[in-house]
């Protein structure tokens, strides 16, 4: 499990240093030419270490098709609304609230009839309570919030397909290469639509090739911890460590206020997540 926890680690803090250099950008390059370029990082990375794997694999079929039509559109809705998030909301904002999306995932477990323990009701109940604080008392910024929101409600359905996916049709970087590489030919299309070949050039400046290769290799060492821990755990775990390096950057890169308060909320929020994975750290399922 160690490796695991190490590779998420490493990778929240690529994907943090990716977003700090997105939000620092801001109008100079619209949501669309961000998710493009994004994209194309990820499939390029994840294609890297399939070539050194070879491990091309894919087991093809009428469901996984569907799937995978279903994650690359998923990818780029939610792409388009993630972007848009990080460049409207602070950073701790971002980071906390992204949280969401881990009791919106036990509602879908308890929906699809997965078993619940007790660990992770409560777990859930502490973080939804701080979230609802951090809303209304723990000083946090509402702006952005419809997109952080929207977008973790997409992230719920992308989820549950990738972890099926990688559960019997094919490895995690493979899967990642195919919803990235389909999904950056789609933001290439609206992109050259919308902005013509002047605005295809303009997204490959070397300025703004550092968040994307921040950004892929952040995705494809989040990805590869799949390998070492269970897909709930591995979730928790990227939430946690974004969460606190989103408040960590918010105060250093763009002087949030209220810090120590938020610094709070997020470690509170952090101890919901760890109860909540309690069951599968001691073995229990109680």
């Amino acid at each position: 499990m160690v490796p695991g926890i190490l590779l998420l680690l490493f990778g929240c803090f690529f994907l943090e240093q990716s977003s700090v250099s997105k939000k620092k950008l801001g109008a100079e390059i619209d949501i669309n030419q961000i998710s493009l370029l994004t994209m194309i990082s990820i499939a390029i990375c994840s294609g890297i270490v399939l070539c050194i794997r070879s491990d091309w694999h894919y087991d093809l079929t009428l469901v996984s098709f569907l799937l995978l039509i279903f994650q690359i559109l998923g990818a780029v809705i939610f792409s388009f609304l993630s972007n848009k998030a990080i460049h409207h909301a602070d950073r701790s904002t971002f980071s906390v609230m992204s949280t969401m999306s881990i009791p919106l995932l036990l509602c879908s477990d308890i929906i699809f009839g997965y078993g619940v323990t007790i660990w992770q009701i409560v777990g859930v109940v502490i973080l939804v309570v701080m979230l609802s604080y951090a809303i209304f008392k723990g000083g946090f910024s509402t702006k952005g919030m419809k997109y952080i929101l929207a977008s973790n409600l997409v992230s719920l359905g992308t989820i549950i397909a990738f972890k099926y996916s990688t559960s019997h049709f094919g490895s995690t970087e493979l899967v990642n290469f195919y919803n990235a590489s389909f999904a950056g030919m789609l933001f290439f299309i609206i992109v050259s639509r919308t902005k013509g070949w002047k605005g295809i050039k303009n997204t490959f400046k070397s300025k703004y090739l550092g968040f994307a290769v921040l950004y892929g290799i952040g995705g494809v060492l989040s990805a590869a911890a799949y390998k070492y821990m269970i897909a709930s755990m591995v979730i928790a775990l990227k939430r946690f460590f974004a969460m606190m390096f989103g408040v960590i950057t918010g105060k250093f890169f763009f002087h949030e206020k209220n810090v120590m308060k938020k610094f709070s909320i997020a470690c509170v929020v952090g101890l919901g997540i760890a109860i909540m994975n309690l069951g599968h750290l001691f073995g229990s399922s109680s």
